[in-house]
């Protein structure tokens, strides 16, 4: 009886996993929202392979690299658990844009511009997560 808890506690946990994979793991389905304080849930990237799915090692005799699949997360890039997008839970800082719309993110000191998605959530820097309060200058 304590066996068969056992398989099913290991199945629901692989069922999960593979459910969170399904549903998180396209980057470009990540919503910055008020709700979420443009800090979403998102698959903690694999610890074997830091996210790429593939590792590589250099064979010292036969003087070549060799890329090999991940054998933590099986190619699959996550853990399958859920975190949140950035650590910084830091308090929001002011910064000015410049005339150019550039600001520096006084969390990690990079420059970006504010239109760009890429760089800006709207209310945090997509580098580093700090939270930047934007004031006219």
């Amino acid at each position: 009886m304590n066996d068969e808890r056992t398989d099913n506690d290991a199945r629901k946990v692989e069922i999960r996993r593979r459910l969170n994979i399904a549903k998180y793991s396209k980057r470009e389905n990540i919503v910055y929202t008020d709700e979420n304080d443009h800090n979403p849930w998102v698959l903690e990237n694999c610890p074997g392979c830091n996210g790429a799915g593939r590792n590589c090692r250099f064979v010292e005799a036969e003087r070549a690299h060799y890329t090999y699949i991940c054998s933590t997360c099986d190619g699959t890039r996550y853990t399958g658990e859920l975190v949140r997008k950035f650590d910084n839970n830091a308090e929001p800082v002011e910064a000015s844009p410049n005339a150019h719309g550039w600001v520096t993110c006084p969390g990690c000191g990079v420059g970006f511009k504010v239109t760009s998605k890429d760089s800006w959530s709207g209310r945090r820097h997509l580098g580093c997560g700090q939270k930047i309060f934007l004031t006219s200058g």
